[in-house]
């Protein structure tokens, strides 16, 4: 099951692996092909050339007992034993003493069957065997062959001017019958004409010669200039020149070899021309056992490589194909998709402005822009998600600097975002960083102080939160004071305030820690310092001055019912608490020197009136009730500020997106940058004050103006793309198509109905 599994899954890759497998084999059968057929050429040229030169030999070997002959010949027409006055007497002793020097000189050319003699006009031949008459002896060796007979009468009678005459019969008589007649004409005694001839049969070229070449059924044939066969050594039947193939053969002068088959056994025949005899030379050499088996492990071998090369081919083809059949397919819908909007850009009037040809692409150009598109909009995702990521984390510390209880599920996910062992709060004001500044800089602090920051807009406070999460490798003095340091040397960082607050050791408790930063920044009534009268009192320092800031803090942001909740829980920590009326006075006036310094701070001090009522107290309850109406009035102010500031801020962005949404480089980095907030903030903002996000907003408002341009003009979609704000006109298209229902030229012509 895994290994189906794994065939599965890795199927592309086999596929893969096949081909590289198939292009690097092929290549090597091909080769071993061509080195099988190069060695077997290179053999066949070797017995080409071997079988040539016997064929030369053998015309070599026959023109050398030819000229032996002639000489031999002319030794006899020397030797007075020979002389025709003394063989015409017709005394048998004579006849006798000739014949045996006939057959003396015999022993000399063993290949030879008979010498004999015939002088000219005479009606006699001598040879070794006996004296015939002229006409006996023809009858004999013409063996009643009216043509042969006339041929052999023509051979004795007539007067040569050559140095050596040739008859042959075996063009007409089969091998036991058939002679070479090797006729000398010489002259014996000054005086008389004489043929001495040499009568040879088929072994006389045989024994001797071919016996020394190791080829016992070697075939020797010689032809005359008219192709008339002149001699054959036996060895192959000469019926063999009846063959039309082998007469096309002998009549082609470029042709020197032929692989011939007669009879159903295999013959290569080799063709040599003396042009000075006059006499074509024939090879006919049976193809013996070994060059059989030769010839099949060739055919053999170059068969096997030739099916194997052609299942590698096959296998190779099959493997791109099934490689390939789904790029094709993936390609071809990924054209019917872009054929599909090329059409709708048409209907649109898109066609003259296409960026490129779809024709002129191919499959993997395609799939690599379909790709490329669904690259961007995986980008595209991921910004989005990260973009969610980083509003809710926004979101949830501004509750927590608020002190707001976040969901608990948020709380725990921004817990495990925020990893550290250690949290720090720092309140900067005057920070003026557009959004990659600030990604920067939140970078070279990872990477120095190894914490991670992330910045928060207070956006009604006028200052900027930095909630650094600290290592537990690490002091959080130390770092914070690194920070410091760095946002003061960092660019817009000249002419910041910095407030630094205490660690904590969980995310929850950060408030505090901000309290504290805001302290320091000297943004609210400076710090609460309490000293050993407070030893009277059963709680801390830090409790007291956490919830005092607390207070402050609420009442600086017009937040009434906290900051009077605040005061209640103050004044029930204080009372019952103390051991005398001094030490309640001195924390009371200590509140009221804060309050007062407070409301001084944030341009609302109390009047004269005000200041002479609520300075007459005994107690922290009287104090406390004397507070209440101030803080009512103080908080109602700051919110009745905080609210008409925030709608002129609100009022300000969306003015600014209603202004520019035609622009197609409009974007939230672009407005954060200008409001010198964090994207994440500003996006969050937006959806508070428009109740949708910052592309629907934009995309409705482009939109609207498309719909009134398609009904009250005759621009094209193209321009009027062009003229919203979309990049393309097929974005546009999906885009309208999706918010309306259908095309804009649809919607063009049904608006003109």
């Amino acid at each position: 099951m895994k290994r189906k599994k794994s065939l599965v899954k890795y199927s592309y890759l086999l596929r893969l692996i096949i081909i590289v497998t198939a292009c690097l084999f092929i290549p090597v059968l091909v080769l071993n092909l061509s080195v099988v057929r190069s060695s077997y050429r290179r053999m066949e040229e070797d017995n080409r050339a071997s079988y040539l030169r016997i064929t030369q030999y053998s015309a070599g070997y026959f023109n050398e007992h030819v000229s032996m002959l002639c000489n031999h010949a002319l030794n006899m027409s020397l030797d007075r034993k020979i002389v025709r006055s003394n063989i015409e007497k017709s005394e048998w002793n004579t006849i006798k003493a000739v014949s045996e020097t006939l057959v003396d000189y015999k022993v000399g050319v063993p290949m030879v069957k008979s010498i004999g003699v015939y002088f000219k006009g005479a009606d006699y031949v001598l040879t070794t065997n006996y004296k015939y008459s002229l006409r006996r002896f023809m009858d004999i060796e013409s063996r009643g062959n009216k043509e042969v007979g006339r041929r052999m009468k023509t051979f004795l009678t007539s007067g040569h001017k050559e140095r050596t005459v040739l008859l042959s019969t075996f063009d007409t008589f089969a091998y036991p019958y058939a002679r070479l007649y090797v006729g000398v004409p010489v002259s014996i005694n000054d005086a008389d004409d004489t043929m001495i001839f040499y009568v040879l049969d088929y072994t006389a070229l045989k024994t001797s010669f071919i016996g020394t070449l190791g080829y016992e059924n070697y075939g020797l044939f010689i032809l005359d200039s008219g192709d008339s066969l002149l001699y054959a050594n036996g060895n192959i039947d000469a019926g063999i020149f009846q063959d039309t193939e082998l007469k096309q053969f002998l009549s082609d002068p470029q042709n020197t070899l032929v692989k011939y088959t007669w009879q159903q056994n295999s013959y290569n025949i080799f063709k040599f021309f003396d042009a000075v005899q006059g006499k074509m030379f024939l090879s006919v050499i049976p193809q013996d056992d070994v060059e059989k088996s030769l010839n099949s492990f060739y055919e053999t071998i170059q068969s096997s490589l030739l099916f194997l090369a052609l299942g590698l081919i096959l296998l190779f083809a099959m493997s791109v194909y099934l490689s390939y059949k789904p790029i094709y397919r993936l390609s071809r819908r990924i054209g019917i998709r872009e054929d599909r909007d090329g059409k709708s850009r048409e209907e649109n009037g898109e066609s003259a402005g296409m960026p490129e040809d779809r024709g002129g692409r191919d499959e993997i150009a395609a799939i690599e822009m379909a790709f490329d598109r669904l690259g961007s909009v995986n980008e595209e995702l991921r910004e989005t998600v990260t973009e969610q990521r980083m509003q809710l984390m926004d979101l949830v510390l501004n509750k927590l600097l608020s002190g707001e209880q976040p969901d608990s599920s948020d709380l725990e996910w921004l817990s495990s975002v925020l990893s550290g062992d250690a949290f720090c709060v720092l309140s900067v004001t005057g920070l003026e960083m557009n959004n990659v500044q600030r990604e920067l800089l939140a970078d070279e602090i990872l990477s120095e102080f190894q914490s991670h920051v992330f910045l928060v807009d207070m956006m009604y406070d006028r200052h900027t939160v930095f909630v650094c999460a600290i290592p537990g490798t690490l002091s959080p003095e130390e770092v914070t004071a690194g920070i410091v340091e760095t946002l003061r040397q960092s660019e817009g960082g000249g002419k910041v305030g910095i407030g630094t607050g205490h660690s904590v050791t969980r995310l929850i408790d950060i408030r505090s820690s901000y309290l504290r930063s805001l302290q320091d920044l000297d943004m609210d009534s400076g710090a609460i310092v309490y000293d050993d009268l407070m030893n009277d009192l059963s709680i801390t320092e830090m409790d007291l001055t956490e919830e005092t800031l607390s207070f402050l803090q609420h009442m600086k942001n017009g937040e009434k019912e906290d900051a009077l909740d605040d005061l209640a829980t103050i004044r029930g920590r204080i009372s019952g608490n103390v051991s005398s009326v001094l030490v309640e006075r001195y924390v009371c006036y200590k509140m009221m020197d804060a309050f007062l310094r407070t409301l001084k701070q944030i341009g609302m001090p109390l009047n004269q009136q005000e200041m002479n009522r609520i300075l007459y107290f005994n107690n922290i309850t009287e104090m406390c009730e004397l507070l209440t109406p101030a803080v009512v009035r103080v908080c109602d102010s700051i919110a009745h500020t905080k609210s008409a500031s925030k709608d002129q801020l609100n009022d300000s962005i969306v003015k600014f997106v209603d202004i520019h949404f035609t622009d197609p480089n409009l974007s939230l980095l672009q407005i954060a940058d200008h409001y010198h907030i964090s994207i994440y903030t500003l996006s969050r903002l937006f959806k508070e004050i428009t109740g949708i996000g910052f592309k629907d907003y934009v995309t409705g408002k482009r939109i609207e103006l498309a719909r009134h341009l398609l009904m009250t003009t005759e621009k094209k979609v193209g321009d009027i793309a062009a003229e919203i704000g979309f990049g393309s006109v097929s974005h546009f298209n999906r885009v309208f198509k999706a918010n309306c229902g259908m095309s804009p030229s649809k919607y063009k012509v049904e608006a003109v109905k």
